[in-house]
């Protein structure tokens, strides 16, 4: 970055404080794309009782839960989400 003046080099610290959201945000959205990937490494060696379905592998996703927030979960009725209120025991 090369600026020109007092007002030139401000205008470029504007540009990147006011980007810096968007930049994170794809960090962090590829951090938890490649938590997907260790998640599904680590199911492939856990469940495997002789064979592999790969069910629990294809469950796996990653959920923006907000702004600069995500979050690798399941969608697999086993793994603890999606539980039936009724079945939950208090």
């Amino acid at each position: 970055m090369q600026s020109r003046g007092f007002k030139e080099l401000l205008s470029h610290l504007e540009e990147m404080y006011d980007g810096i959201d968007d930049d994170v945000d794809v960090i962090l959205k590829n951090n938890a794309i490649e938590g997907v990937g260790i998640a599904v490494s680590n199911a492939k060696k856990v469940m495997n009782k002789g064979y592999w379905t790969g069910n629990l592998a294809r469950s796996i996703e990653v959920k923006e839960m907000g702004e600069l927030h995500y979050r690798v979960i399941s969608t697999a009725h086993y793994s603890g989400n999606r539980i039936p209120s009724k079945l939950v025991m208090v």
